[in-house]
Parts: structure tokens; C-alpha cells; sequence
């Protein structure tokens, strides 16, 4: 029953790619872990900066993909049952104070 009830959880995640200070500059209108907004087919998404990819060539000056969300709606369930049984685990090696 909660797996039905986290399955159907409403994650949202999106792109954005764009050359640095064209319209944005990384550090002075968003940083990592930081609140960005992007407006997509008339709706407002905004959630926290996850990852900053940064690409430089001397054919393109400094593009910058970020990801904004953490793109857990695409997470495959068998990844994401691993990765609670992990978390379980660690938690209660932290509780029993038990090495791993």
C-alpha cells in the first residue's frame, strides 16, 4: 500500500540550457542547491538546482545545462526499493551503533 502511495508522488523535474550570462550567470542568478525558476507552456516550475554541467570548446563559449528537480519520477522501482533497503540498513546500523 505505501509503495502505491509513493509511486504516484508528483516529481517534476526539468532542463535548462543556456551560454553563461546569456540571459544568466552562474553565481549571480542561481547556484548549486539553490531556488530556480523556469516557465514552461504557460505553467511556473521552480525547485532547487541538482547539477550543473558546464561545457567549453572554442567552437562554444561556456554552455551550462542545469537540472532543476532531482528526476526521481524517471527512477526505475527496482533502483529506488534498493535504495530504500539501504537507507533502512544504515539507519539501523546507526541505532545498534554496529559497524557496516
Amino acid at each position: 500500500m505505501v509503495n502505491q502511495f509513493f509511486d504516484t508522488s508528483g516529481w517534476r523535474a526539468a532542463t535548462a540550457k543556456f551560454r553563461n550570462n546569456k540571459p544568466f550567470a552562474l553565481g549571480e542568478h542561481f547556484v548549486p542547491g539553490g531556488l530556480m525558476s523556469i516557465a514552461s507552456r504557460g505553467e511556473m516550475y521552480t525547485d532547487y538546482v541538482e547539477a550543473i554541467f558546464i561545457s567549453d570548446s572554442r567552437k562554444e563559449r561556456a554552455e551550462i545545462t542545469v537540472q532543476i528537480g532531482d528526476l526521481k519520477a524517471l527512477e526505475a522501482p527496482l533502483n529506488r526499493t534498493q535504495r530504500l533497503v539501504t537507507g533502512l540498513m544504515e539507519a539501523v546500523s546507526v541505532i545498534t551503533l554496529t559497524p557496516s
